[in-house]
This record gives structure tokens, C-alpha cells and sequence, in this order.
């Protein structure tokens, strides 16, 4: 049943932690009972919710961590920034071999590393990709 389409036709998982499932195969439709993380799939469109903030990722992998339980989800997030808040990333071994971290001529699809961040300085740090070939 690997990729079957399917309805999740319970409100809730059961007391063993399963979910009832139909799914269609081969023009037969089936009852399935699959634990939670069988409905998941890495890529899978998710909403991670901290309080009252929703913000919206992608899985990572497959399986949640084995030694946590948690999923590890990929959020995306779009920030419109000056030249002078990014830099661009040193590859790991080389950092000797390129000149010292400066302000870059943005280009789609130049991977940067935010920095100079103030309102925002809970981003700073994190790297990206350029988007757009030209300033807004």
C-alpha cells in the first residue's frame, strides 16, 4: 500500500496509537490500521505551531528522530534585505583560502550568510539563497 492514495476515516488514533485508513487499490477499496507516522512522508507539507506562531515547513525526513521522537522539519522563510546584510558562505576547509567576509553584489541563486541584522538579529547567521535577479 506504499503511496496509495487514502482517507484518514478516524477522528483520532486508537488506544494502540493507529489510525483507520481506506485506501483504493486496484479498485478495492481497504481499512488499514497505520500509526501516525505511516500518513508522513519527507517533503511532506507541515505546520509548526510555537505558541501562537504558525509557520509553515516541509519535512526533512521520513521517520521522526530516534532518539527524540521529534521530526525534524524544514521552515522556509522570504526576507526582503540590503546587499550590506549578506555575505557570501565560505565552503567549510576553505575558509583560509577566500577574503575576509564582505558586503556582495547580490545574484539569483548566490548562497549567502545573513549578517548586520538588527530588528532581525535573531536571523543573523543563518544562510540562504538569493531569489530575485534584480532589486525590488
Amino acid at each position: 500500500y506504499d503511496m496509495a492514495p487514502g482517507v484518514i476515516t478516524s477522528s483520532s488514533a486508537n488506544a494502540a496509537g493507529l489510525w483507520e485508513v481506506e485506501a483504493t487499490r486496484k479498485g478495492n477499496t481497504h481499512v488499514l490500521l497505520l500509526p501516525g507516522f505511516a500518513l508522513l512522508w519527507e517533503g511532506a507539507p507541515v505546520i509548526v505551531r510555537e505558541g501562537e506562531k504558525e509557520e509553515a515547513g516541509l519535512l526533512a525526513s521520513g521517520r521522526p528522530d530516534r532518539n527524540t521522537g521529534r521530526w525534524h522539519v524544514e521552515c522556509h522563510k522570504t526576507l526582503a534585505l540590503l546587499p550590506n546584510n549578506l555575505q557570501e558562505v565560505r565552503l567549510p576547509g576553505f575558509e583560509d583560502m577566500q577574503p575576509a567576509p564582505k558586503a556582495v553584489d547580490p545574484c539569483r541563486g548566490l548562497t549567502v550568510e545573513l549578517c548586520k541584522l538588527r530588528a532581525g538579529a535573531a536571523y543573523n547567521g543563518l544562510s540562504g539563497i538569493v531569489l530575485d535577479s534584480k532589486p525590488n
